[in-house]
């Protein structure tokens, strides 16, 4: 195997009967480029998880198993051991439970080659039980577009969804933004680390094409799991992206964006509170208020909470480096 163009990360934790469908999906593309699959298998794993990557890894050169620490097994800091023992220029996600399309890989470094855009975002099929939904956002057209609006789609009008896995980032964006996250960011870490990597990158492509799959029935989604902390993690996001944005030249505009989206935040903040009601915890309320602050910059508050303490609650301040 030569020097491979594309390193896809796979965080592996369970599910194996659909590990084995995403393997045997990422194994079989049809492509004569050069790829690698990076399999970041959780410490505590199951069993079987385990037993299907290392029989992938044994018959196939395409596979490389890495070993995620105790201390790492938070989901950002999963993907982040990945990128670290990438090889390729190229670096894309594919979660245990979704797959590929079998022109993937090739639609992928067709796009990324000819653009040569930092970031390429692309469509994406939605599974479920029953038929399958594309999602093709309305602005979908070839293009390239510059910093400020790709950030204006991506906060305002959420037409760039914010996934990792539909997308394909140049590797030197992680030497250039750099996001550590605590061991408890379980949920939209991958949010915070898409915002990360937008604030380095210059050009952003959008694709039309379609090669990913995202399976909505899938139980070990987390959209599925029972949490009691949905919306002080969104909380914690909304502090991401209020720092990031006011990190941009053009603020202003940005700024006024992301507060004209208001309602969607606070929508999203009372169906987290729901689910946390339901399974016993509801601060609504309070976070709410901690929100007007946010949103209106009059941080920190009465009770000595600083911009640093929004994000800190969930993830750790992201940190810019030179290359």
């Amino acid at each position: 195997m030569g020097q491979p163009q594309l390193s896809i990360i796979v965080p592996i934790y369970r599910e194996p009967e659909l590990l084995a469908r995403c393997l045997c999906a990422l194994a079989g593309q049809k492509t004569d480029r050069e790829y690698e699959v990076i399999l970041c298998v959780a410490h505590d794993a199951d069993p079987k998880v385990r037993e299907i990557a290392l029989a992938f890894s044994a018959a196939n050169p395409l596979f490389r198993i890495i070993l995620v620490k105790p201390e790492n097994a938070a989901r950002g800091e999963t993907r982040l051991e990945g990128v670290l023992a990438a090889k390729a220029p190229l670096i894309t996600f594919c979660d245990s439970d979704d797959y590929y399309e079998e022109n993937g890989v090739e639609d992928i470094l067709d796009v990324a080659l000819a653009t040569n855009a930092d970031i390429v975002c692309f469509a994406f099929d939605q599974i479920y039980a029953k038929k399958t939904k594309p999602y093709r956002p309305r602005f979908h057209r070839e293009k390239i577009l510059s910093k400020r609006q790709a950030h204006r789609r991506l906060v305002r009008d959420c037409t760039i969804p914010y996934f990792v896995w539909n997308k394909v980032f140049k590797r030197q964006l992680f030497d250039t933004s750099l996001i550590r996250f605590k061991n408890r960011a379980a949920l939209f870490e991958d949010c915070a680390m898409t915002y990360s990597l937008f604030l380095a990158a210059e050009t952003i492509a959008l694709s039309k094409r379609s090669y990913y799959c995202y399976d909505k029935v899938s139980p070990s989604s987390v959209t599925h799991e029972k949490r009691t902390d949905r919306a002080r993690c969104h909380l914690a996001l909304y502090a991401a992206e209020r720092f990031y944005l006011d990190t941009m030249p053009d603020k202003k505009k940005l700024l006024s964006a992301w507060r004209a989206a208001g309602w969607r935040m606070i929508s999203m903040l009372v169906f987290d509170s729901r689910i946390d009601r339901k399974n016993g915890k509801s601060e609504f309320f309070h976070l709410l208020h901690e929100f007007n602050g946010l949103w209106l910059k009059k941080m920190p508050s009465k009770e000595g909470k600083s911009y640093s303490d929004l994000i800190g609650s969930c993830f750790e301040e992201p940190i810019r480096k030179s290359s």
